[in-house]
């Protein structure tokens, strides 16, 4: 009967596995997949229920064997269930009750491992066959004094061997118990360490809280650069172009100009918008606009060049302006005149990286022209009637010109507001600067 049942728990056994692929391919194929599983799980329960009507009807395998057969099936279906939670996982479907049923089967399988381990040769079994080999011994011992036919050598030699099992036995008793000793010991050691390293842990743990509350949060600092006495705090006027700014100085709203750099122009009345000139304004307007310090910085040489613009090193927030134009490829350094030059090597190397990452002016076949070349004239004979139609001066001082080639013949640099030359429709940037 055992046989016949086990041969039906490995037919059944055989359909789960059957419909549990069947029901793979049909979920890769978009296809009804769910009545397939519903079958492999109730052939799941008909194989556990023959396999431990199998156990019950075979007195040689015992519960042990069909526990550890359950087992088995136990943690196949777990890891089928594992397996379809990753496969849903990567495609995105429903997996809402997987990690439910996993977390049953693994319990299960648990729980059914542990009684497997108890019921085969656990201590318990062992006691129990030295009980059973001692009632043996004592049966034999009353069957041997019944028997009048031994004689007495032989039961003294019986009762001789009998004691020595006895003793073998009490001996073996004495082992179990020694060894279940030493493992309760052994296991509350253990325990007691545990817990000792949890509240070292804790401890530590708790000292170092306590020592995190004392100390200040480190506070974020700003990268700056060598403080000098000679840096001058200014705050913004107004914005004029990549490397020239209007600030309150000493309490007057005046112009500044970049020392050693030229930025393009993005206005210029004859050269126009050049390449990245807007990109250096927006930048500049936008360090300055972010900077909680802003200062200036003079150089060994003239304080002023000859439109009367303040020559200087702009800081923010510690870091050169004039450097970091030129590192971000926003401009190039220009108008190197001895002895403003503190800062010249520190410009260069900066410019030099820049054209080695090719960014910004330098990304551009031709980076711009600094220079603002005036106008040829087509012929000396143009060139003299020019000058004496379009050049004349009245009496209070004030000098006309007719348009900026003209004046650049007289004045080269252009001309300052406030100059006797100076006429607001020269000044298409509205910088107070007239034809520079």
């Amino acid at each position: 009967m055992s046989i016949f049942l086990m041969l039906l728990s490995f037919v059944s056994g055989l359909g789960v596995l059957i419909s549990f692929v069947t029901g793979l391919i049909s979920y890769f194929s978009d296809s009804d997949y769910k009545k397939w599983w519903q079958g492999s799980l109730i052939l799941f329960a008909v194989t556990s229920v023959l396999t431990l009507l199998a156990a019950v009807f075979d007195s040689e395998s015992g519960l042990s064997v069909a526990f550890g057969i359950l087992w088995i099936y136990v943690s196949l279906l777990m890891f089928a269930f594992i397996l379809v939670y990753i496969i849903k996982r990567i495609r995105r479907d429903e997996i809402k009750g997987y990690k439910k049923r996993i977390g049953i089967t693994f319990i299960t399988g648990f729980i059914l491992f542990f009684i497997v381990a108890a019921t085969v040769n656990g201590p318990e079994n062992v006691e129990r066959e030295m009980n059973e080999a001692a009632a043996t011994v004592e049966e034999v011992t009353e069957e041997e004094t019944v028997d009048s036919s031994i004689s007495e050598e032989e039961l003294e030699e019986e009762r001789k061997a009998l004691d020595a099992e006895k003793e073998e036995i009490a001996a073996e008793r004495r082992k179990l118990e020694k060894e279940k000793s030493i493992e309760q010991e052994k296991k509350e050691k253990e325990e007691q360490s545990a817990e000792e390293k949890s509240i070292e842990i804790k401890k530590k743990d708790d000292e170092a809280t306590a020592e995190k509350e004392f100390k200040e949060e480190p506070k974020e600092e700003k990268t700056f650069d060598p403080v000098s006495e000679d840096r001058i705090p200014v705050t913004v006027a107004s914005f004029t172009d990549g490397d020239t700014t209007r600030f309150i100085y000493n309490g007057n709203d005046e112009p500044f100009r970049y020392l050693l750099i030229d930025t393009p122009e993005t206005k210029h009345p004859r050269l126009g918008e050049q390449p990245f000139g807007k990109e250096a304004s927006a930048r500049t307007k936008e360090l300055l606009s972010n900077a909680d310090v802003i200062e200036v910085e003079f150089d060994i040489g003239a304080k002023q060049d000859h439109y009367q613009r303040n020559l200087a090193y702009v800081y923010v927030d510690g870091k050169m302006l004039n450097e970091i134009l030129v590192r971000e490829g926003l401009a190039q350094v220009n108008y190197v005149e001895p002895p403003n030059t503190r800062y010249l090597e520190r410009l260069e190397t900066a410019q030099a990286l820049a054209q080695q990452e090719n960014i910004g002016i330098w990304s551009l076949p031709h980076p711009f022209d600094s220079e603002i070349y005036q106008e040829e004239p087509t012929s000396d004979s143009e060139e003299n009637n020019s000058s004496s139609k379009s050049s004349t001066s009245s009496s209070d001082g004030t000098e006309y010109f007719q348009n900026c080639t003209e004046l650049k013949k007289v004045y080269p640099d252009g001309v300052p507001s406030g100059h006797a030359a100076y006429q607001p429709k020269m000044d298409r940037d509205k910088d107070d600067y007239a034809c520079e």
